[in-house]
């Protein structure tokens, strides 16, 4: 698809590799339905489907593997984080508006909103209110030590 750019990678401990996509489409419709994430495998990419009803507007900021919990793209445009098994299967979605940049050490992770706002599971805890005005734009890097 000439109007797909495969912008992100992740890669799972086992080798299983994520890609997520950004859909410039000249129709709305068929921006908005495209795949955010495909899993490469031995055909190639094969792009993820959430559940019926669930649009992710086809553009992703970043993605990321967190172990646990399998692999979470950023869906920009919808506003949300999308997680996905690393076998494909739909883990579920949580809201972030504008979410964009997505860091992962071990299994603590962090997203940000490019509007402020952050999800995300540091030292085993939820992260509080002291994080919520953090603003990335796509990339970060999670540094412990």
């Amino acid at each position: 698809d000439p109007f797909m750019s495969l912008r992100h990678i992740a890669r799972a401990p086992d080798g299983r590799i994520a890609v997520a996509s950004q859909a410039e489409h000249l129709v709305e419709a068929e921006r908005r339905a495209a795949p955010l994430v495909s899993l490469l495998g031995p055909l190639g990419l094969q792009p993820l489907a959430p559940p019926g009803g669930v649009l992710l507007e086809g553009y992703a900021g970043d993605i990321a593997h967190v172990p646990g919990r399998g692999f979470v793209a950023s869906a920009t445009r919808a506003g949300r984080l999308a997680w996905w098994a690393e076998d494909g299967r739909w883990l579920g979605q949580q809201e972030l508006p504008k979410a964009s940049a997505i860091a992962a050490h071990g299994t603590e992770w962090l997203a940000s909103g490019d509007v402020g706002g952050v999800r995300g599971l540091l030292a085993g805890a939820p992260l509080q209110g002291h994080a919520a005005n953090l603003r990335w734009d796509n990339h970060a890097q999670l540094l412990t030590g």
